[in-house]
């Protein structure tokens, strides 16, 4: 977690305390994915203190033991909440993590917001609680029910976001490392194009992800007149000379990787289709070699439009060229114009700066309805000398069959 910048945005905001009830928010807070998120949707939480780097935890009691394998003898506080469904020990003929769960199993909190209510109170401060409540919906109103007597903000999801769009040292690491993965997928799915089935390719590339310790989050590939716009038929073999689109993404440690990019079967494309695709990947060009840390990000999108246009496709039109990643495959910012805002956290219009530190995708696609499509989508890291590539800048490859 970026400390440092969630504390800067918390003080901004005069908030002491910030709430979150997403698995995503909590995994970037803690490091512990909730694992009843996977098939139960009980309701946890954490809380971050201003100034306090341990956030604190909170559990139903039917997740305790999950923690504790996760974090062992260290890890945050932990609160739990719940009816136990342990068996009372007749004896201490516990090892230390049964005692830890049994320790804990005795005085549980009645409900998710008492054990939150806890947090709050026992912490003392005046400022204002901002409440993520996209795993926990009801949290928000159940704590303005309560009249602590602080300002209870909504949409605290968006701080979390404000908060996680510059990654730390560790985190571009994570990056790294699952777009690595990423392009291993793809090149072993890529292979199998004009050979095998879309469904057998997309088979492919996720059993290359979970090879590699990660998950399938999305692919779409295809050829023919749907590869624009639509996921594919699954069955259709991509037949010589047909230009193929791919656009996939994988979760490797609960980082993200999304990558994409064009090829041919079986013959070189013809000119139009690579003037197309040169003119697109200028786009992708224009950011490696032009992106500076402290330009807006509409300006960064005009940047890349304005290089697809002035290579080739003056009529080019999109309505972003790329975003942030991180645990989500679109963090904050979303390189497009200017935005409205959807929370207090956020400036009007929502046009921030690029800074060093943010991981972006740079993507330039284009969808023909009626013809297909073309893709082409890196990922880099802001530095105080600009771009570096975390993945491959692709050619416009060819598959010879």
């Amino acid at each position: 977690m970026n400390h440092h910048r969630l504390f800067k945005l918390m003080r901004r905001h005069n908030l002491s305390a910030i709430v979150a009830t997403s698995p995503e928010n909590i995994f970037y807070a803690t490091g512990y994915m909730p694992f009843q998120s996977v098939w139960n949707r009980f309701s946890k939480a954490v809380v971050v203190l201003l100034d306090q780097p341990d956030p604190i935890l909170i559990l139903p009691l039917a997740e305790i033991a999950f923690a504790r394998d996760f974090f062992g003898h260290s890890g945050p506080e932990v609160i739990v909440f719940g009816t136990s469904n342990f068996i009372t020990p007749n004896s201490n003929d516990l090892d230390a993590s049964e005692a830890w769960i049994y320790e804990r199993s005795l005085s549980p909190r009645r409900s998710l917001i008492d054990a939150i209510m806890e947090v709050i109170v026992r912490d003392g401060a005046k400022g204002g609680v901002a409440v993520d409540r996209t795993g926990a919906p009801e949290v928000f109103d159940l704590l303005k029910s309560r009249a602590l007597e602080r300002e209870i903000v909504d949409r605290g999801e968006e701080l979390w976001r404000l908060a996680r769009m510059v990654k730390t040292p560790s985190e571009i690491a994570r990056l790294s490392r699952a777009a690595r993965l990423n392009e291993d997928a793809i090149d072993a799915a890529i292979a199998g194009v004009g050979r095998m089935s879309e469904r057998e390719i997309e088979r492919t590339y996720s059993s290359v992800c979970h090879a590699g310790g990660g998950h399938l989050q999305h692919w779409t590939g295809g050829a023919g007149l749907r590869a624009g716009a639509f996921h594919g038929s699954n069955t259709m073999v991509a037949v010589p000379g047909s230009r193929f689109r791919f656009d996939c993404g994988l979760v490797l440690d609960g980082y993200c990787s999304d990558l994409g990019g064009t090829l041919q079967v079986g013959g070189l494309p013809s000119s139009v289709e690579l003037h197309t695709y040169q003119a697109l990947t200028a786009g992708i060009d224009a950011a490696l070699h032009k992106l500076e840390s402290g330009m807006k990000t509409s300006n960064l999108y005009a940047l890349v439009m304005d290089a697809i246009r002035g290579a080739g496709l003056p009529d080019h039109k999109y309505s972003m060229c790329g975003h942030g990643i991180g645990i989500e495959p679109r963090d904050y910012p979303i390189i497009a114009n200017p935005m409205p805002p959807s929370s207090s956290f956020m400036d009007t219009p929502f046009d921030p700066l690029i800074e060093v530190g943010m991981v972006l995708n740079i993507e330039c696609p284009m969808n023909i309805l009626g013809e297909g499509g073309y893709q082409h989508e890196v990922t880099l890291v802001v530095e105080d000398s600009g771009a570096r590539l975390l993945s491959k800048r692709r050619e416009f490859d060819v598959i010879e069959l």
